[in-house]
């Protein structure tokens, strides 16, 4: 059984909604950096994904068949959780990687993320002064562009460090961001 506290943030964790949160615990995620996971995001969205796709091929179905249901199972998450641009960003991300592999094509997240750049833009133009929108796209634009060429990096053998340089990218971009629109 969850208590009400530990109810609030699995609530938060998995439907990004921080109504039910006490706000002790909700100041307490924000001084120790991690408040994030309490927004849906790519985390989130690839990781169901994934596990509703395994859940799927074990049935023998179809790729096609399962890609398809699993892009449906994600679009109503997002939905669920309120259309987040991070949770829109993730959904088409997935989308274009799932699609890759079913026309035999390797996945490329800068061409990924410029196609969930050009269609967040199309249905909201407005959405580029969102500051959720400028972290979310900042965010991957680091890691695709900025973390490979950090000094020592080989993103094909990650290793323990590597997490230092990722996490210093992410932050190095977002940085500008974050000083502006929260001071």
């Amino acid at each position: 059984y969850l208590t009400p506290a530990d109810f609030g943030v699995m609530k938060g964790m998995l439907l990004g909604d921080k109504n039910d949160m006490e706000e002790g615990r909700k100041q307490l995620f924000q001084e120790i950096g991690i408040y994030h996971i309490l927004s849906i995001s790519g985390l989130h969205i690839t990781f169901l994904g994934n596990l509703f796709n395994a859940l799927l091929k074990r049935f023998r179905l179809p790729p096609v068949f399962s890609f398809f249901c699993t892009i449906i199972l994600l679009s109503l998450y997002a939905a669920m959780t309120g259309l987040s641009v991070s949770a829109i960003r993730a959904v088409i991300m997935f989308s274009v990687s799932g699609g890759a592999g079913l026309i035999f094509r390797t996945y490329d997240m800068q061409t990924a993320m410029g196609i969930a750049f050009l269609l967040t833009i199309l249905m909201q133009p407005y959405v580029v002064l969102n500051s959720g929108f400028l972290l979310s796209y900042l965010a991957v634009f680091a890691i695709a562009m900025l973390y490979p060429v950090m000094p020592g990096v080989d993103v094909k053998k990650i290793r323990g460090i590597d997490a230092l340089w990722l996490s210093l990218s992410v932050w190095l971009m977002t940085l500008p961001v974050v000083t502006s629109m929260y001071y």
